[in-house]
C-alpha cells in the first residue's frame, strides 16, 4: 500500500463511528456525542531538545457509546510546534537551524464507561495513524511519512446538565518514527482537557 493512500484508513472509520446506523441506545438516552479539546504532551528528549518541553495538540472527536458502558471512538488530533536543531560535524558546531514540526493524528478505537450518567470513569485504547512533516526553514529540506501506533487513555467526565460534560484523561500517544540519524517518538505522554455535548 502506497504512503499516499495509508493515512485516510483511520480517517474513514472514524467517520464510521458517527453515520453507522445506531438502534442500540445508551442508558443514559445519549448515545453519540462530540468532544473536543486541548492537550498537553511530554515528548521524549529527543523532541524536547529540538522543539519545546512540552506541546500543545488540539483535539477532536467523536464517541459512540453503541451498549451501555461500551462504545467506540475517533478522534482527529493536529499539532504544530517551531524549534531549533543544532548540526554538530565533529569539529565545528554549525549555528542552530530554524524548524517546524506539524503532526495529524486519527485514532480510533474501544472504550469502558462506568459510572453513573452525571460523573463517570472512561478507560480505553486502540490504534492510530499519524502523517508528520517537518521542515528545516535553512536549504528547504523537509521529511515527512505516515506511522501507524497505537494509544490508550484513563479518564473521567463531569455531566454539565443533560447536554454538556467536562472531560478530562491521561493518554499515552506512540509515534515511532525512524530515520538514518535517529529514532524517536512523536508522541508520548499527555494530559487531556475537553467538552463534549450529546446528541
Amino acid at each position: 500500500m502506497s504512503t499516499t493512500n495509508r493515512f485516510p484508513i483511520l480517517l474513514v472509520l472514524a467517520i464510521g463511528v458517527a453515520v453507522f446506523p445506531h438502534p442500540v441506545q445508551a442508558a443514559n438516552g445519549h448515545s453519540l456525542r462530540l468532544e473536543a479539546g486541548l492537550a498537553v504532551r511530554y515528548p521524549e528528549a529527543t523532541v524536547r531538545d529540538a522543539y519545546a518541553s512540552t506541546l500543545l495538540p488540539l483535539w477532536a472527536g467523536i464517541s459512540w457509546e453503541f451498549i451501555p458502558a461500551v462504545g467506540l471512538y475517533g478522534t482527529y488530533s493536529f499539532l504544530q510546534s517551531k524549534g531549533e536543531t543544532a548540526i554538530d560535524d565533529g569539529q565545528f558546531e554549525d549555528p542552530p537551524i530554524g524548524t517546524t514540526l506539524k503532526v495529524h493524528t486519527i485514532k480510533a478505537g474501544l472504550f469502558f464507561r462506568l459510572g453513573s450518567r452525571r460523573f463517570a470513569l472512561r478507560l480505553g485504547g486502540g490504534a492510530s495513524e499519524s502523517q508528520y512533516r517537518e521542515h528545516w526553514n535553512e536549504g528547504g529540506i523537509t521529511t515527512n511519512g505516515y506511522q501507524f501506533g497505537f494509544q490508550g487513555f484513563a479518564g473521567m467526565e463531569f455531566a454539565l446538565g443533560k447536554r454538556f460534560l467536562v472531560l478530562g484523561d491521561f493518554e499515552y500517544l506512540s509515534i515511532p518514527v525512524r530515520t538514518e540519524a535517529v529514532d524517536r517518538n512523536l508522541g508520548g505522554l499527555q494530559a487531556r482537557l475537553g467538552i463534549g455535548f450529546r446528541l
